[in-house]
């Protein structure tokens, strides 16, 4: 049984198979296929010559997300927010980090979702999650009809309090699934139930920027040969972010469910549980 390590880089997908059993070691390398990275990686297991039975681990890493949000490729997001609120993902914390915060020319990246592709709805929890004003049913038509008629691809659901209170983010989900069930929805309240409205909306937006890309590249091609497909047991995924929201200069570890389409968390291909392996996807 082979325990097998994949690196996906922009120029080459680099594999090394581990014989647990004899300690031998095969390694290979194939050129990588930009925007097809999932095809580079099959490619290399079959120089690997290794059937899929015969792989007890897979080991995955990969800076697909990592370059599609620098090079501004991810999915066209539409964001649902409370009314008040539509400018908070580019408002920031108004927050400026040392070194920028000495250079004169420093300019604020752009957030991924213009604010033309930003709607708001009437409604309002409280800091202890109770309802302050009910979630309108006609304010979430509109802008859901708004954000279909401007081609939205994925749809980010970012209210006020809500990691509290999911019920006004859970409906509008709902309402989303009814019109358009193709259409991945994230719901802040899932993805990072934890207070800051400014990191949970952020990381929302990115979640569902990145997840029709992630969700096409997991999941690979659909014809890839029998022999080299993968089909782990019990397999998870989780995205892993980093931040220091405890004061003290050091980095917290936080690992967030990447969801998928209609609001389910998505299974992995990559690697699973099986004999005594943790099994998550860290992307």
């Amino acid at each position: 049984m082979f325990i097998v390590g994949i690196d996906v880089g922009g120029t080459f997908t680099d594999l090394t198979a581990v014989d647990s059993r004899t300690g031998r070691v095969v390694v290979t390398k194939v050129p990588s296929r930009p925007r097809h990275e999932a095809a580079a990686v099959l490619s290399g297991l079959q120089a690997l010559d290794i059937a899929s039975r015969d792989v007890r681990r897979l080991v995955h890493g990969t800076t697909v997300g990592t370059n599609a949000v620098l090079e501004r490729r991810g999915a066209r997001v539409a964001v649902v927010t409370t009314a008040g609120f539509r400018d908070l993902i580019e408002i920031g914390r108004t927050k400026r980090n040392i070194p920028a915060l000495f250079v004169p020319t420093f300019v604020r990246p752009k957030p991924v979702v213009e604010r033309r592709h930003r709607f708001e709805v009437t409604e309002r929890l409280a800091a202890d999650g109770s309802v302050l004003v009910p979630l309108d049913p006609a304010s979430v038509e509109r802008a859901l009809e708004d954000a279909l008629a401007g081609g939205a691809e994925a749809l980010a659901v970012c209210f006020l309090h809500s990691y509290l209170n999911p019920a006004h983010e859970r409906a509008v989900a709902d309402a989303a699934k009814g019109r358009h069930p193709g259409l991945p929805v994230s719901c802040s309240a899932e993805v990072v139930a934890e207070y800051r409205e400014f990191e949970r909306f952020s990381t929302t937006v990115l979640n569902a920027y990145l997840q029709p890309l992630m969700e096409s590249y997991l999941t690979g091609p659909r014809g890839a040969p029998s022999r080299h497909r993968l089909h782990p047991r019990r397999p998870h995924h989780r995205l892993e972010r980093r931040n220091d929201d405890d004061g003290d200069g050091a980095p917290s570890p936080h690992q967030d469910d990447l969801l998928g389409a209609r609001g389910r968390r998505q299974p992995g291909v990559l690697r699973g549980r099986g004999d005594g392996d943790p099994g998550s996807h860290h992307l």
